[in-house]
């Protein structure tokens, strides 16, 4: 039986600036081995294109400056997911569930409240140094986590959640599709809760998706557990150096966007079309 190494102690949100590509994969590792996972566990990589970005999903950055109520929130999320519901076409006559629907708008970019993650680092990078210029100014970052941790500390289970049993209701041993979990009050729990999504769509199984969705607390991951985060900001060297090591990867638009529009931007961006 193997034992799971224990997780260092922290007390604050780990931050690790990197130079190079080198110096980027021995942080890596370095975060690797604070985050611990077991044998069967992934690490899960998040990019974002600017340090300052916040483990914020969409629907919440929604308000801006407002702090939204529960209710506010859980209104304008209905209206968002019943109207794509309702509007939404995947094209192969494929009959989707609501949580494939809620999928489905978070990688066709409609404000929800799933946050993207991945298991495969390049594609974490890729989102965070795929700019053609990188903003004056701007530090790209990758966050790592350890999901079987994260849903331990908050959720009470050492395991990730499939959507389907996250919204089983034991006393009425019945599964709620999501809308209804929205038409009888919204969300109720408090924590955002790691997710292994079924990877149906082309998109989702590309970038070997993963989610975590946002309950009624509403501040960023990174407030709510930093000790459960680890950040490593690219400096100006290590960003042209991964995205040259992206590039011999071949790790591009068409590979991780797999349809018409994907493809279209890879040849943009290959004949230098602007």
């Amino acid at each position: 039986m193997n034992k799971r190494k224990p997780a260092k102690k922290r007390q604050k949100l780990t931050e690790f600036e990197v130079n190079s590509w080198e110096d980027l994969r021995r942080r890596v590792d370095d975060a690797r081995d604070v985050l611990a996972p077991d044998r069967i566990e992934e690490i899960w990589y998040r990019g974002v294109s600017r340090r300052e970005y916040r483990l914020l999903p969409s629907l919440l950055r929604a308000f801006k400056d407002k702090v939204p109520s529960s209710e506010d929130v859980r209104g304008l999320e209905s209206d968002l997911f019943f109207e794509f519901l309702a509007k939404a076409r995947t094209g192969d006559g494929s009959v989707l569930d609501h949580w494939d629907v809620l999928f489905l708008m978070q990688h066709y970019r409609a404000p929800t409240r799933l946050l993207d993650w991945t298991e495969v680092l390049h594609v974490a990078l890729y989102f965070a140094v795929a700019g053609e210029k990188t903003e004056q100014g701007a530090i790209p970052r990758v966050y790592l986590m350890n999901p079987y941790e994260w849903n331990e500390q908050h959720a009470g289970d050492r395991d990730l959640y499939w959507p389907r049993y996250f919204g089983y209701d034991e006393k009425e041993d019945y599964f709620y599709e999501y809308g209804e979990i929205l038409v009888h009050g919204g969300a109720d729990w408090k924590y955002p809760v790691c997710l292994y999504p079924p990877q149906r769509d082309v998109r989702l199984s590309a970038q070997r998706g993963f989610f975590t969705i946002h309950g009624l607390d509403q501040r960023p991951l990174d407030q709510i557990s930093p000790e459960l985060m680890i950040a490593i900001d690219l400096q100006p060297g290590a960003v042209a150096e991964t995205r040259e090591a992206l590039e011999y990867s071949g790790v591009n638009e068409y590979s991780l966007f797999p349809d018409l529009e994907g493809l279209s931007r890879f040849l943009k961006r290959k004949y230098g079309i602007t």
